[in-house]
């Protein structure tokens, strides 16, 4: 017995050994993954970088750029990779940046509520009370909540209410910026690459309203309301999920103003468009532009579809949304799809008091005369086209001073709105009645214009959807 214990003892010893460097190798591989890892790749610029404003989520945000943070607010930031899983991860995060030797005063944190509750939230701010929190509440897109089973719904939909309504209570270091509630964010695919992760358009515009602008954060004064509208508008699109007719054999064009120019991602009247139906877009608004000439006869209506249909966008200045669309546009060797062209012009001609009619009806010079001939020009081009007029939107800028060289003083916006309205019932052609459908007025305004003339993000969207109804598919 003795004799057999010496001899396996060298076999027992190497299997020992063998086992302690499998170990050692696996403990290694486990140490090289670790450091290559998201996470230890953020534990490593933690130190490594000089900073001063740090970004952590628990949801992705790959397509935030660290830009505009520098750009608009000064700020050196931070951009962690990681997403975080769940609170004990986050405060190793914060340990780790409190010992990195930079002072932070900023740290915006995306929340998910059933990673993170409200109660962790409080006490991670009480624990940094040097640090502002900017914490914005992660946005799934409305396929998300659609797709969970209903007691797994109410359940989640009961976290994300819980965190709205107790955001007033927290730390004063703190402040919750929420989008979920709003139809023209979670119901527009074109805001997303995939349900969790915006697109980085949208995500440039959460990062201009968290914080620089404060329209969606979350006060005692709309607490309440703000969790109530999230919840009636889940249960809503659950129950009801929207249908919008399918566009992608149509081609639609944008002429106008700069309504239509000056937005060109997601939430544009013409990317909501193709975000909801599938049409292909073609944005040729113009900034500043006018339906009659008041300026220039190239950049008025008329002299657009000029060199539109003559193939040569080159009379138009190459730096403008109207060049690039045509440009565009023309480029499209497509011809099997519908067309469908939007005018939509009206409060430039407004401001600057143009002529709305004329003796001649086809005066170009006129806001009347001058879409009568954009019609004339379309039907002579593209007979089966089809044709949507819009009035200018509404706005309490510039009522009828007389700045203007315009020998016709004193018209009101809703005149040259009654004048579109009459020339849609002329030339028979559909009508976008948005002066007047909308709902705006003196009073409420500011909860659709973002500058008392630009329709913001909600009202955008509530033009898009009244658009597509009329559009005819093929």
């Amino acid at each position: 017995m003795v004799s057999q214990f010496v001899l396996n003892k060298p076999k027992k010893m190497k299997i020992l050994l063998a086992s302690i460097s499998a170990l050692i190798a696996v403990s290694l591989l486990v140490c090289i993954f670790w450091l290559f890892s998201a996470q230890g790749k953020d534990y490593r610029q933690i130190y490594k970088e000089q900073y001063d404003t740090v970004l952590l989520s628990t949801f992705p945000v790959s397509t935030y750029d660290t830009e505009p943070f520098s750009h608009y607010r000064g700020m050196t930031l931070l951009k962690t990779e990681h997403i975080i899983p769940d609170y004990s991860t986050l405060k190793k995060y914060m340990r780790h940046i409190a010992k990195s030797g930079n002072t932070i005063s900023t740290i915006y944190l995306g929340i998910r509520p059933d990673r993170i509750s409200i109660d962790e939230l409080c006490s991670l701010l009480e624990e940094y009370p040097s640090v502002r929190f900017e914490l914005i509440a992660s946005y799934p897109s409305i396929n998300y909540w659609t797709s969970l089973e209903p007691s797994e719904y109410e359940q989640i939909l009961d976290l994300y209410c819980l965190l709205i309504e107790q955001a007033p209570n927290l730390p004063s270091n703190g402040s919750l910026y929420f989008y979920s509630s709003q139809e023209w964010m979670v119901c527009n695919p074109g805001n997303y690459e995939n349900d969790w992760l915006a697109t980085a358009d949208c995500a440039l515009f959460i990062t201009t309203h968290s914080d620089y602008l404060h329209n969606y954060m979350i006060t005692s004064e709309n607490a309440e309301t703000s969790a109530q509208a999230f919840r009636v508008l889940l249960n809503q699109k659950r129950s009801e999920p929207p249908h919008y007719p399918n566009l992608d054999h149509t081609t639609v064009i944008f002429f106008g103003d700069s309504i239509i120019a000056n937005y060109t991602d997601a939430t544009s009247i013409p990317g909501i468009t193709k975000a909801l139906t599938g049409a292909v877009v073609y944005n040729c608004g113009l900034g500043g532009g006018t339906a009659s000439i008041f300026d220039e006869y190239s950049t008025s209506l008329p002299g657009i579809l000029d060199a539109y249909f003559a193939g040569n966008p080159s009379t138009l200045p190459q730096d403008t949304q109207v060049y690039k669309g045509i440009v565009s546009c023309l480029s499209d060797s497509s011809s099997d799809r519908n067309q469908c062209f939007v005018i939509n012009y009206g409060l430039n001609d407004y401001f600057w008091q143009c002529p709305i009619n004329s003796a001649d009806p086809y005066d170009v010079d006129s806001y009347a005369g001058a879409i009568r001939t954009a019609v004339s020009k379309i039907r002579e081009h593209c007979i089966n086209a089809q044709i949507i007029l819009c009035t200018p939107t509404f706005t309490t800028y510039y009522q009828g001073k007389a700045n203007s060289p315009v020998t016709e003083p004193g018209k009101r916006l809703e005149d040259y709105a009654d004048a579109v309205i009459k020339l849609a019932e002329e030339l028979n052609v559909s009508l976008l009645d948005n002066y007047h459908s909308l709902g705006m007025n003196a009073q409420n305004q500011q909860e659709y214009l973002d500058d008392f003339v630009h329709p913001n993000e909600i009202c955008r969207y509530r033009i898009a959807q009244s658009l597509i109804e009329l559009i005819r598919p093929q």
